[in-house]
């Protein structure tokens, strides 16, 4: 079975669209909405589509995705972000590969970067890199014992994805890099690498120095 630990803060703008695109994907499934101190109708609409809908004080991504692993059940386990969209069989392909290589403990494939639909209607213009790419930790799946065994997300920085991507591939990890697209990741005005710049770039900067340390 599948985990899919979605961490939510105020996402009721694109969270159905995200929760109903997970439903239909034909794998064992459990979607896990953690609720991190939403003021919005996150949790009606989490709890209204299914979801396994866990409520916490407002802490961050790194704390919610962490509070979603030690209550999540699959063997596999992959992040999702509230606005963003998983293609179409993604899940069913990472499973896929699993299955084939059971001595593998990351699958990684791609994502595309897309403009939200009002962003593209109103006078907003992004510049966005328009080829698929690696390394993102929503377009990755885990197996959840090699979680177990590297550790869960630093709750003390902004750019917890990235330092927690670099530990993976700092631990010597069976990694495979898939060839196909597994995620639609949404450009729009509130992603936190356009509200919190600076926290995010200051975190980078520290996870790389500590990679360049340990090697």
């Amino acid at each position: 079975m599948i985990s899919i630990i979605i961490a939510c803060h105020n996402g009721e703008n694109y969270l159905s669209e995200a929760i109903l695109n997970i439903k239909n994907q034909d794998v064992k499934k459990e979607i896990i909405l953690v609720d991190d101190g939403s003021t919005d109708s996150t949790v009606e609409i989490s709890k209204n589509l299914g979801c396994k809908t866990l409520t916490i004080p407002h802490s961050g991504t790194a704390t919610a995705r962490n509070y979603g692993i030690k209550h999540s059940c699959g063997e596999f386990i992959i992040f999702h972000d509230h606005d963003d969209i998983l293609t179409s069989n993604s899940l069913k392909n990472f499973l896929n590969i699993f299955n084939e290589h059971k001595n593998i403990d990351v699958v990684m494939a791609k994502l595309m970067n897309f403009i939200s639909p009002e962003i593209i209607n109103s006078n907003n213009i992004f510049s966005i890199n328009n080829n698929p790419i690696y390394g993102s930790v929503c377009s990755t799946m885990f197996r959840r014992s090699f979680i177990d065994k590297i550790g869960y997300f630093n709750e003390n920085m902004y750019g917890e994805s990235m330092e927690f991507m670099l530990r993976v591939q700092n631990s010597g990890a069976n990694i495979i890099k898939a060839p196909f697209i597994a995620l639609n990741r949404r450009i729009h005005n509130n992603n936190t690498g356009r509200t919190r710049p600076t926290e995010e770039r200051k975190d980078y900067a520290t996870a790389l120095r500590s990679r360049l340390l340990r090697k």
